[in-house]
């Protein structure tokens, strides 16, 4: 399906959509789960240019809200000085950009810079990204760093239980390492908070949305035709037995050893130390304190350094399985490849516009067993098209 768009700006006072930008020859979006997603477009015009830096641009795929952003770069050349023609390109990213214009400012009502180094919050993931932007951006945050009319989800048990530390570093940045923790289980959270504008009423409003489940409906396979080629790589592991050490206060070696038996089995000894200088090991902790940074250390490195299998191969769009009708960027898919079946991320979906045609580009993301599938393309045949020397 070749999905038709409208391209807004937002009134900068009301945030509703106002006019719509009409004279744009080709975009793209970048969106990205778990990342800043992109936008960038080009244009031609005699007199104004329609989009500025700071406007909020909104995009309607087939009629339905599809994605918002605000343009942070605009350039303008002219060649043509007689006509006026101005060729114009925009770039900008998603309406979480606005985090990054924030600090995770401790305590700010009581604050002083003599006491306090370290601000600590220790709770559910989902209840910590909460509160660190209610704290900084919502009711809870000083007077002249409000957002006026911002809503926050309800709060939700979700994530890892456990204590955080953060002051004075880039909002996004804190939420983003809150989010990526993993739980009891050493599965990420995946939380991800979103700011939104609703294009209709002007309201802002924060997200947090999750993962979608879609490995029993969503199969990509050559068997099931949406993959038309594929390759694999195999790499050796750089490491399946593990030595991690440290020294404490009175010079005591404490070390762990683990290993991957069934790796060693097959591919041999292959050894790795890690050293005090590769861990955060002060000397206050406990010595069960440290046998456990260890530990983490030790299972860390050997999950990094196992046998890899990476695949990559061409998808083409089928009835069954459609951009936004039937996946988007985010959901959790299965795969099956050369008889390996596996779940991963729909991790980045690039999305280009031009001369009327959409190309969509979705890329599968790294799985816990080290397996990275990317699909190059969804629609066979359709970057030709795109070609203008093609088209012309």
């Amino acid at each position: 399906m070749n999905g038709q768009y409208i391209i807004y700006r937002r009134d900068r006072a009301t945030g509703i959509r106002d006019t719509i930008v009409e004279r744009f020859t080709s975009f793209s979006i970048t969106l990205h789960w778990g990342e800043l997603s992109k936008f960038s477009m080009k244009g031609k015009t005699i007199g104004e240019v329609e989009v500025q830096p700071g406007d909020g641009i909104v995009f309607y795929r087939n009629r339905e809200y599809f994605f918002s952003g605000i343009v942070s770069t605009v350039t303008i050349k002219c060649s043509d000085v007689a006509s006026g023609l101005k060729e114009w390109s925009a770039e900008g990213y998603e309406d979480s950009v606005i985090f990054s214009n924030w600090l995770a400012f401790a305590d700010p009502e009581s604050i002083t810079f003599n006491d306090g180094i370290v601000d600590k919050c220790e709770d559910y993931a989902w209840n910590r990204l909460l509160y660190y932007i209610r704290r900084n951006m919502g009711a809870d945050a000083l007077t002249d760093r409000e957002i006026s009319g911002l809503t926050l989800p309800d709060a939700a048990n979700k994530g890892q239980n456990t204590e955080s530390a953060y002051r004075y570093q880039e909002l996004d940045k804190v939420l983003e390492e809150i989010g990526k923790e993993v739980d009891g289980d050493d599965v990420p959270n995946e939380l991800f908070p979103r700011f939104v504008w609703d294009p209709d009423t002007g309201s802002k409003s924060v997200i947090i949305p999750e993962q979608r489940d879609m490995t029993e409906s969503i199969v990509v396979a050559p068997e099931f035709g949406n993959i038309i080629n594929w390759t694999k790589k195999e790499t050796l592991p750089s490491c399946n037995a593990v030595w991690v050490c440290s020294g404490t206060a009175d010079d005591t070696r404490l070390y762990v050893y683990q290993k991957d038996d069934d790796s060693i089995d097959k591919y041999g000894r292959i050894e790795k130390v890690v050293t005090k200088s590769d861990i955060q090991v002060t000397d206050d902790v406990t010595q069960s304190e440290v046998y456990t940074l260890l530990n983490a250390e030790a299972k860390k490195t050997l999950t990094e350094g196992a046998y890899k299998e990476k695949f990559s191969g061409t998808m083409v769009e089928t009835p069954e399985l459609q951009f936004m009708s039937h996946w988007r960027c985010g959901d959790l898919v299965s795969c099956m490849i050369d008889g390996h079946k596996f779940q991963t991320t729909i991790k980045t979906v690039e999305i280009a516009f031009a001369d009327g045609f959409e190309q969509v580009k979705p890329t599968l993301g790294e799985t816990e067993h080290g397996i990275f599938a990317d699909v190059f393309r969804t629609l066979k045949g359709l970057d030709d098209r795109m070609n203008k020397e093609e088209l012309s």
